[in-house]
């Protein structure tokens, strides 16, 4: 539930509307990321039994919901695989039942709505058209415009923030990846779940690799060992295909602008290289990324790469 807390606006109209007893019986939340968590925040608010605006996290509720596993809630996910029009049937019939438990609102999320089947989503607006006791519907989707109209126009819709590169920084701390990793990454990807599938990916371990050992051969000025390691590995190895040179790039760029509050990350891997050494190695990446198209020879580009960086260091 790390993400909730950075959604201030989402947070202050939901616990307005807790606040004036107006909480709405269907909401759609929209987002890139984070949209999980917070309906379970928004469940957990509806039944909490320690706070009446918010949750506490904490109460016996509130952990049940985070887990799961209560009686008066439950989670259809279109996240894997399309919702079918059974399982919302199913849904309706489980929560027709009086309340189970005596928390005053039974609560439904649908992760991802809008992988909903077409027969799926129009059993659901009749769910939502028939509104029963203190049911209420949560919807998760990141195009809202892939949800039915009719289904939008019954729901009171809370557009979450994007997460920007910072809070994305942040989040990919706390989860262990190393801030290195995570300076890089965040400015590459634009929600955790790009981003967690990124480093787990076999190119960018293979990409940040080759990078990691050339920036530090160039961060002692030893442009040889850096070439190098580039022949070895790019060449002879083959460690470098046409995806993974691009992303080798990206990684450069990065690491060449240092934009950003986050520089001290990687400082010790460039705290050699020069301001001029910057705006020289950035062209020649820059350069050299642009020209690589579909069909390109990979064995040239890096050859050419490694002759730029003799002919830059050679003439200083």
């Amino acid at each position: 539930m790390n993400n909730v807390s950075s959604q201030v606006k989402a947070l202050n109209l939901f616990h307005r509307q807790q606040s004036k007893n107006r909480v709405s019986h269907a909401y759609l939340i929209v987002g890139d990321y984070g949209t999980l968590d917070f309906s379970k925040y928004m469940a957990m608010s509806m039944m909490c039994c320690e706070q009446d605006i918010g949750a506490c996290g904490s109460c016996l509720t509130c952990q049940r919901i985070n887990n799961e596993n209560h009686a008066d809630f439950r989670i259809l996910s279109g996240k894997e695989q399309s919702i079918k029009k059974s399982e919302i049937i199913d849904l309706k019939e489980y929560f027709s039942q009086s309340s189970i438990e005596t928390s005053g609102h039974q609560v439904y999320i649908i992760e991802d709505v809008d992988n909903a089947t077409v027969e799926a989503m129009n059993s659901l607006l009749k769910f939502l058209e028939e509104p029963e006791g203190d049911i209420v519907a949560i919807l998760t989707t990141r195009n809202e415009n892939r949800v039915l109209e009719t289904i939008r126009s019954r729901c009171l819709t809370i557009h979450l923030e994007s997460m920007n590169h910072q809070m994305l920084f942040d989040v990919a701390c706390e989860q262990g990846i190393d801030p290195i990793d995570a300076y890089l990454l965040s400015r590459m990807n634009q929600n955790s779940e790009e981003l967690n599938h990124q480093i787990n990916d076999d190119v960018y371990r293979e990409a940040s690799s080759i990078f990691f050992d050339v920036l530090e051969s160039l961060n002692q000025r030893d442009y040889l060992s850096a070439i190098l390691t580039l022949q070895v590995e790019g060449i002879k190895k083959k460690r470098l295909d046409r995806e993974r040179l691009v992303l080798l790039f990206e990684l450069f760029e990065l690491s060449f602008s240092l934009q950003g509050q986050h520089e001290q990350t990687i400082q010790v891997q460039t705290n050699r290289i020069t301001n001029e050494d910057r705006i020289h190695l950035l062209q020649i990446v820059l350069s050299l990324k642009d020209r690589i198209r579909p069909g390109v020879n990979i064995n040239l580009i890096i050859d050419q790469f490694a002759y730029e960086l003799t002919k830059y260091y050679q003439n200083l």
